[in-house]
């Protein structure tokens, strides 16, 4: 592609062009060499915008949070869009960091006993001991902290569920009922979480839309193709259900 002036690069990447400066001063962006006294742009700067927009938007991250990963993902060239390759670096980035784990446990408690417009930033720093300059280094907002809280369920979740819903798939259906009740009731109290998030991605409100398909994704992956569509699927629903009766006092 030959070089593009910054208006050329936001109408093909649909990120308006004091947002692509921006990115450049936070040194987000590739390297621009000046070609006849202005900025020429090429594929680099292009795929990195739209990286960055896709970040944004399915996994709500904050810059910062990009900015740990983006050079990993530029380098891996064909995985850097793959949903995966994002989880993979984001987990390998957050083990090293013990004060953001600490903020998506605690959202991650505070969520799943109250609605997203019952908690405030105020709580979220409270329960994980942090002050709010800590917490805006990490998040932009308590949306991205719910979106990271709702991930961090589906990966429990999934991981719980996943040899048990494969086992109920191939028809094992005289032990598979009663071990996936026995697999779902220790990660009972995070189904709320993913059912806000569902509830919200259903009225259209960005970012849930996004995150939801994402995290619906990701449980799909974790359980197992074998599960997806199936009839393991329809008797973890069920276990829900009866769960959510018999445990948390939920009725249809």
């Amino acid at each position: 592609m030959p070089g593009l002036t910054v208006a050329e690069l936001s109408a093909r990447s649909g990120v308006p062009a004091s947002t692509i400066h921006h990115y450049r001063a936070r040194g987000l962006l590739p390297a621009v060499g000046p070609s006849r006294g202005r900025a020429r742009y090429g594929d680099e700067h292009l795929q990195a915008l739209l990286l960055i927009r896709r970040l944004r938007e399915r996994r709500c991250l904050s810059l910062d949070r990009i900015a740990e990963i983006l050079p990993e993902l530029m380098a891996s060239q064909h995985e850097a869009f793959q949903p995966a390759m994002w989880d993979r670096l984001l987990q390998a980035h957050a083990s090293d960091d013990p004060v953001r784990a600490a903020l998506v446990e605690a959202a991650l408690a505070e969520f799943t006993r109250h609605s997203l417009d019952d908690v405030a930033v105020a709580d979220l720093c409270a329960a994980a001991g942090v002050g709010k300059g800590t917490f805006y280094r990490y998040f932009d907002s308590k949306e991205e902290a719910f979106v990271a809280a709702a991930n961090a369920a589906a990966a429990q979740v999934g991981t719980a569920v996943a040899g048990t819903v494969a086992v109920v798939g191939r028809g094992h259906a005289s032990e598979g009922p009663d071990e996936l009740r026995a697999a779902l009731l220790p990660v009972l109290r995070l189904l709320p979480v993913l059912l806000e998030l569902a509830m919200r991605a259903s009225r259209g409100t960005p970012p849930f839309a996004a995150a939801a398909a994402e995290v619906l994704r990701d449980l799909s992956a974790r359980m197992g193709d074998e599960a997806a569509g199936g009839p393991g699927l329809a008797a973890l629903a069920e276990a829900v259900f009866e769960l959510t009766v018999t445990e948390l006092g939920w009725h249809r």
